[in-house]
């Protein structure tokens, strides 16, 4: 009989302590999905910036412009992962430099991003790079490298 006794008097305890701990763990999980969407985002520009600048290294400079080829590829690779340039304002540009034999394609972009929740990090701009050397190198058909 004691311990219905003592559980009647705890019930309202307990009620008492969720209330309180309850808006600790909504922050705690709020604030961890949001750091991941941040990552999310990172990863996927990254990713595609990676995967444009590859594209237009491999293109044959007669059969197409190595810079348009990359930031079309830069764009369809966030398409991919799930970010379309409408959502987050991306601006994919892409450059020829260096000089013979080391001409390279350099991709950037650099996007706005959004949090879901803005607990912990809000609106920024993020940027990736990256360089890679152009495997179809003809001196006739490369245009000259850009500052």
């Amino acid at each position: 009989m004691g311990n219905v006794a003592q559980m009647r008097r705890r019930r309202g305890a307990n009620a008492i302590e969720f209330a309180l701990c309850m808006p600790i763990f909504v922050l705690i999980a709020a604030a961890t999905i949001d750091f991941g969407w941040l990552f999310y985002h990172r990863a996927v520009i990254d990713a595609a910036v990676g995967d444009g600048c590859r594209v237009g290294a491999l293109v044959d400079p007669m059969l197409g412009y190595p810079t348009t080829v990359a930031e079309a590829a830069i764009v369809l690779a966030m398409q991919a992962n799930g970010l379309s340039c409408e959502a987050v304002d991306c601006q994919p540009e892409a450059a020829i430099v260096g000089t013979m034999p080391y001409m390279a394609v350099h991709c950037a972009i650099t996007i706005t991003y959004d949090p879901l929740f803005g607990l912990l990090a809000g609106n920024q701009i993020m940027q990736a790079e990256m360089q890679r050397r152009l495997e179809w190198q003809r001196e006739s058909t490369l245009p000259p490298p850009q500052p």
